[in-house]
């Protein structure tokens, strides 16, 4: 992929270790980022909550016309690499990893997204990018073990954002 070349997405005449990728509202319409999708970046060991919030941010995504998400990028824009996550999976390695994420969401969606995944090499450090499309229809996630995929997310601001299936709550006059 032309899009993985080393170095994509470093300015021009930047060092490597002060490389910042776009993210956030500077950059196109919707592109986030996140540190990790699979283990805790202070621990190293797994982690729900990164799988949640890579779960909830791609539903999010998918509501809300699509977009990019980075993982291994911290939310200045740095690369962080994701190499641990990559030898965290079965079998080790970009492949395995993709394999991993790509069933993580056909089974905490609602549907099958419509989404691209690239390794891209930014200062000398594995960053994945998602491209996600825009869904037709609202996709829901679970973000548990077990159920049918109930939560509805959008963007608001750069951020998922859980919608509320209650009716606002009126006060009586």
């Amino acid at each position: 992929a032309a899009a993985a070349a080393a170095g994509a997405g470093v300015p021009p005449g930047s060092t490597g270790e002060s490389a910042r990728l776009p993210v956030g509202p500077a950059a196109s319409a919707h592109e986030l980022a996140l540190v990790s999708a699979r283990l805790d970046p202070v621990t190293g060991q797994p982690s729900a909550t990164g799988e949640q919030a890579l779960v909830r941010t791609v539903c999010a995504l998918l509501n809300t016309g699509g977009g990019q998400l980075r993982l291994g990028v911290d939310a200045g824009g740095a690369p962080v690499g994701i190499d641990a996550e990559f030898a965290s999976v079965d079998p080790p390695g970009p492949a395995g990893y993709e394999a991993w994420l790509l069933g993580l969401l056909a089974r905490q969606l609602s549907q099958e997204p419509q989404l691209s995944v690239e390794v891209e090499q930014v200062a000398g450090r594995s960053t994945v990018v998602l491209t996600v499309a825009g869904a037709d229809e609202q996709v829901r996630c679970r973000t548990s073990s077990e159920g049918e995929p109930d939560e509805l997310w959008v963007l608001h601001e750069q951020e998922p954002v859980r919608v509320s299936d209650e009716p606002p709550h009126r006060s009586p006059s």
